[in-house]
């Protein structure tokens, strides 16, 4: 919900509401941001910095669930989402509105760095692709939870028009909050975090309700697996000696933080040198975040309203709802066919249909043309966008970067791409003030343009490939070798979850 909450509140925030292409004004009490009537600089910095946060919550998602677990970095999430809605609600000053939306997004970061992982954890391998599906269709129903409730619910008549309610639409945002806390609670802790913090018994039994037996009734293999990861291991793989006095236990910490500072400062190279043998899987991951932000997608969403509003949508509510339906449906049809069609096609298809949406888009601000062409490439720009730039680039990931990489990889990929949608929220307003919604989907579609050049060229298909062999996913550098890929094979067998994969949840 808190994604899709600028779509129906954003021209009431910044009082740029239009009817039939006049401007109407919004009551008083909810204007909260300056503006000229058409942009408002405010509103569209209040929009983009939640992907600051964001970016500041996906870099911290790995510490924060490695200390407290994934419950426990949820129940933060549920609090952070809590705290960020109630303050947009009683904020009437811009500073404080930047701070609870900071907030909203590092709380949305942090999700995104958690509750995935968590979810890849505990599925059954049969059914992980479609559980992870499960993390975006929540994010699609969200968005279009708020579009309803801002649009239709949670409205305020004012001269014989409606405007959203957007403080209500907060508040709105807080119940679903104390429900994430209650499931948090009730939820079992990540196997492999208790079993890493040395608790191998809550951790069997954690993995024994997350598969619906007892606990008795797993293996010995299982169990045994989870006493290697609980297993106190010291530096460099060694168990640790036991010392029996003062003096050597100051001894092995000073040489244990010797090791550790040495290995530090050479670890910065040997990661820039891991870096620099995968360059160009690493950098298709990152191109592919590129155009998917840099395609619109965020600025669109975040501005629907507004964009409806411009194209003479006599009630652009009720099409935002509709628009966020679509997205909804299209993306449970993705999920057979992301295997059955392949990768890189669903990518061009994605990618040259959303081209062919912005240019008509261009044309119906160019001539002014009729409603049903701006609807119609509103609505097939988002299907498209659904089918194949949306899920896609972060499958990839996983397929694309080998595995001495993955985590650090994974991490500035995701940097990059909140870093992007940052950029196109930030701009939007402006560049629609300087060259028109003309320019904008202008510049959009030459990106598109660009994008399905890129994709056909580099872009490799990853169908057939599995995360368990990181190397063969993909095949770029010719010196990886057949004996490292065996490397990686043996190391992720002994990764997969049901035998104890060693990860503190993400």
């Amino acid at each position: 919900m808190a994604l899709g909450f600028t779509g129906p509140s954003i021209d009431t925030m910044q009082d740029t509401v239009k009817v039939n292409g006049i401007w109407v004004p919004a009551p008083s009490d909810l204007v909260v941001f300056s503006s000229n009537k058409v942009t408002s600089a405010q509103g569209s910095l209040f929009a983009s910095f939640l992907n600051i946060g964001a970016l500041a919550g996906a870099l911290s998602g790995a510490a924060v669930s490695g200390r407290l677990g994934c419950k426990g970095a949820i129940a933060v999430q549920a609090l952070g989402f809590a705290m960020s809605s109630l303050l947009t609600g009683i904020a009437d000053a811009f500073v404080l509105l930047l701070l609870a939306r900071t907030l909203l997004g590092v709380v949305i970061g942090l999700c995104t760095a958690t509750v995935p992982a968590y979810i890849n954890e505990v599925a059954p391998a049969r059914l992980r692709g479609a559980f992870g599906t499960v993390f975006q269709l929540a994010i699609v129903s969200g968005i279009m939870l708020s579009s309803l409730l801002g649009g239709f619910a949670f409205v305020v008549d004012h001269e014989g028009h409606e405007f959203c309610n957007w403080r209500y639409l907060a508040y709105g945002m807080i119940a679903p909050s104390f429900l994430l806390i209650i499931v948090a609670a009730l939820m079992p802790e990540s196997p492999n975090w208790l079993a890493n913090n040395g608790k191998v018994h809550e951790a069997l039994s954690s993995l024994a309700r997350l598969q619906g037996v007892s606990a008795s009734d797993l293996s010995e293999e299982v169990r045994a697996r989870y006493l290697v990861v609980a297993s106190p291991v010291s530096f460099e793989g060694e168990r640790p000696a036991t010392p029996t006095s003062t003096i050597s236990r100051m001894t092995s910490v000073s040489s244990f933080a010797s090791r550790s500072i040495t290995s530090s400062l050479s670890s910065g190279s040997r990661t820039a040198g891991q870096f620099w043998s995968h360059r160009k899987p690493f950098s298709v991951g990152v191109v592919l975040m590129l155009i998917q932000q840099f395609s619109g997608i965020n600025a669109v969403i975040f501005f629907q309203g507004t964009i409806l509003q411009d194209a003479g949508i006599e009630n652009p509510a009720v099409m935002s709802f509709w628009v966020m339906t679509l997205q909804l449906v299209v993306t449970m049809i993705s999920v057979p066919l992301i295997d059955a069609a392949g990768r890189k096609a669903l990518l061009v298809v994605s990618a040259a249909g959303m081209m062919i949406c912005c240019a008509g888009m261009v044309l119906f601000f160019w001539t002014l043309g009729p409603g049903w062409l701006a609807v119609t490439c509103s609505l097939a720009y988002v299907a498209f966008f659904s089918i194949g730039l949306g899920p896609i680039p972060w499958l990839m990931m996983g397929e694309l970067f080998p595995h001495e990489i993955r985590s650090g990889a994974s991490s500035l990929a995701a940097a990059v791409n909140w870093s992007c949608s940052f950029i196109t929220t930030q701009t939007v307003g402006q560049f629609k003030e300087a060259m028109g919604f003309i320019g904008v989907f202008g510049s959009y579609a030459a990106v598109l343009l660009l994008g399905v050049v890129y994709i056909v060229v580099l872009v490799p298909e990853t169908k057939e490939k599995k995360t368990k062999s990181p190397r063969s996913a993909a095949q770029f550098d010719a010196e990886s070798g057949s004996v490292a890929a065996d490397s990686q094979r043996r190391r992720s067998v002994s990764m997969d979850v049901t035998i104890g994969r060693k990860t503190n949840c993400v």
